[in-house]
């Protein structure tokens, strides 16, 4: 019989029944165990990795389809996995798009002129050249647009409901799906696409990698398709249902993230400032 020094509840076996932690004996500080524990994460997170991102590229919905069954071991936690492309993007950020330039608050068509207004009162009260606020603002915008990349979720997650509330799912069912079409989103169209296209400039010398290029018909055709083919999937949609709800789902998607998604970045970067 053992005691747990978490909880003080005596127990049999490796881990407690009332609090769960584990009984922890001379082995687990050992160097051994520190590199088998090592070496189980990296192939765990090596397969469960590639195993979610494949089943994602191959089979749209199915992670989804799957997770909400009760099939996760074999998966990387979805939201755990868009976290860890959100850290991918910033860190090789080949196009702007989800982290926006100064210049593109001012040029936005929906709140452009706001954005000057806005810039203009930020200057003269904190009394510095416009390069200054500048190299001030893009590099808070960096840090606050990470934390705001999670809103997708939930917005998609909404939407998602308003397109097929009649199959009355679950909001758990939804969040995954939600994340799973995310995951595809920014791994293709911020990091995947991109990355083709600076190899087309490398082979090529011609310079491609722009947001008007990033946001051409190609990738959102692509991601149209992409979300489409989910629903069907996870819906039991017929083609047509499920490809008009893509094409609404993805244009809609689009102008959250062109609008509302950067004006709450300017907002609070410049709250922030």
């Amino acid at each position: 019989m053992l005691n747990c020094k978490n909880c003080n509840t005596n127990f049999e076996g490796k881990y407690c029944t009332n609090c769960g932690q584990k009984f922890y004996t001379d082995h687990d500080k050992s160097l051994k165990h520190f590199l088998e524990e090592i070496f189980h994460f990296l192939t765990h997170f090596e397969g469960s990795f590639f195993t979610s991102l494949s089943t994602i590229y191959t089979k749209p919905g199915k992670l989804t389809e799957d997770y909400t069954g009760g099939i996760r071991k074999k998966y990387y936690k979805p939201i755990s996995l868009y976290l860890l492309l959100i850290v991918l993007y910033l860190i090789f950020p080949l196009a702007h798009g989800l982290n926006v330039a100064l210049k593109y608050h001012k040029d936005n068509s929906f709140y452009g002129n706001y954005a000057e207004k806005r810039i203009e009162q930020k200057i003269a009260k904190l009394q510095i050249s416009d390069e200054e606020f500048t190299e001030h603002f893009e590099q808070k915008s960096a840090k606050v647009s990470k934390i705001l990349l999670l809103l997708f979720i939930p917005y998609s997650a909404l939407l998602i409901y308003l397109l097929c509330f009649y199959k009355k799912p679950y909001v758990f069912d939804l969040t995954i799906l939600a994340t799973e079409i995310n995951v595809f989103y920014l791994s293709f169209v911020f990091i995947l696409f991109p990355g083709l296209l600076l190899l087309f400039n490398k082979l090529t010398g011609t310079y491609l990698i722009t947001d008007e290029v990033i946001f051409t018909l190609i990738p959102g055709i692509i991601f149209m398709l992409f979300c489409g083919l989910s629903f069907r999937r996870f819906f039991n949609q017929n083609w047509l249902i499920s490809l008009v709800s893509g094409l609404v789902f993805a244009a809609l998607h689009f102008l959250f993230m062109v609008f509302i998604y950067r004006l709450i970045v300017f907002q609070a970067t410049m709250f922030l400032l």
